[in-house]
């Protein structure tokens, strides 16, 4: 909406910040009860819906890996790859699963996790996110462009405020 000419251009980088996962947690096992008939197969269902409605709205993981699936990034193409960043804490090796929403005693124990296990796994990651970040926010205008026989590159041109 910002740049109408830029809508079919991948972006410099898109990032989800998640707020934990536990992925040994098993997706809820999908009834089929065909025996009941009327209001009780309706409530049933209903409550089915409303269940699933939730789930998925509460699920950012999953909504995450559906939308990455749905780029079809190829394996091999690191450059598309770094551009989609999701970071988001898998309390599964923790033991303490995931809290419930409302479940405010938890939050220390989540921040601590959060603080000493997970932050330093993707100190790395953090870095070239937050690079790419700062990196995003100027253009720059190539007017020299030339590769060596060392394959050094040398890039020259100066930054400019807004696109083009």
């Amino acid at each position: 909406m910002l740049w109408p000419e830029s809508k079919h251009h991948e972006p410099d980088i898109l990032l989800s910040i998640g707020s934990a996962f536990d992925s040994s947690v098993p997706p809820p096992p999908i009834a089929t009860n065909t025996d009941q008939r009327g209001i009780t197969l309706f409530a049933k269902r209903m409550l089915k819906f409303v269940n699933t409605v939730i789930e998925d709205s509460t699920n950012g993981q999953r909504a995450w890996k559906s939308f990455v699936e749905k780029l079809a990034i190829d394996k091999g193409d690191q450059d598309r790859q770094r551009k989609y960043v999701r970071l988001n804490p898998d309390l599964a090796k923790t033991g303490t699963g995931l809290p419930k929403f409302d479940d405010v005693e938890r939050m220390d124990q989540l921040s601590e996790h959060v603080n000493v296990s997970y932050l330093p796994s993707v100190s790395a990651e953090l870095r070239v996110v937050a690079d790419t970040l700062v990196a995003s926010l100027f253009y720059f205008e190539e007017s020299f462009f030339k590769v060596n026989a060392d394959e050094d590159v040398t890039v020259e041109g100066r930054q400019r405020t807004q696109m083009r």
